[in-house]
């Protein structure tokens, strides 16, 4: 093998280290992060939205149609709250109803 082979594969060995590294970095600080959380349970969002009052029936873990209004209540209700919060903001800064849903 010629001397410009020999550095031409030491180079992508070393390329290939430091991308491992970096893999396993990143592995690491995803493990460590909430990205990976754990996915609650159907009981558990029915408790959750239960505690919340949205949900009036039995928290049973299984996702039948009083949770799923329930789910779709808080939902509604979260997003009415942001537009609420977005609107009186821009409302403090003087805009007008047309200003705020242009944008």
């Amino acid at each position: 093998m010629s001397r410009e082979k020999r550095i031409i594969v030491a180079v992508i060995c070393v390329l290939l280290a430091v991308f491992i590294l970096k893999i396993n970095q990143c592995m690491k600080c995803i493990a460590e992060s909430n990205v990976m959380s754990r996915i609650p349970s159907p009981q558990e969002i029915q408790q959750e939205l239960a505690d919340r009052g949205y949900y009036p029936g039995i928290v049973d873990g299984k996702i039948g149609k009083e949770s799923q209004a329930a789910w779709d209540t808080a939902i509604y209700d979260q997003q009415r709250k942001q537009i609420k919060q977005r609107m009186q903001k821009s409302a403090a800064a003087g805009k007008t109803i047309k200003q705020i849903i242009n944008e």
